[in-house]
């Protein structure tokens, strides 16, 4: 629970960043925070998002779809 409050938190980041620092900021937070609880699918989405450009719809999405397969229990840990 606490890895999918906490990831949610860093995607609000993402879709609020104001600035591409902002967003690789929050990007790399959150595959941190990825790393650390072994969510390889996030961790992945993650790392796509610092390679993709500010503001990218389709990194934000596939973050969110990460996020919502960790929500619903099909956790993909490495």
């Amino acid at each position: 629970m606490a890895l999918v409050a906490a990831a949610m938190s860093y995607a609000e980041a993402l879709h609020h960043a104001e600035s591409a620092d902002h967003w690789t900021f929050a990007a790399r937070r959150l595959a941190g925070l990825a790393a650390s609880f072994g969510a390889v699918d996030l961790q992945e989405a993650s790392r796509k998002a610092l390679a993709a450009t500010f503001g990218d719809e389709a990194a934000l999405a596939q973050i969110e779809r990460a996020i919502m397969r960790l929500q619903s229990g099909a956790l993909q840990i490495g």
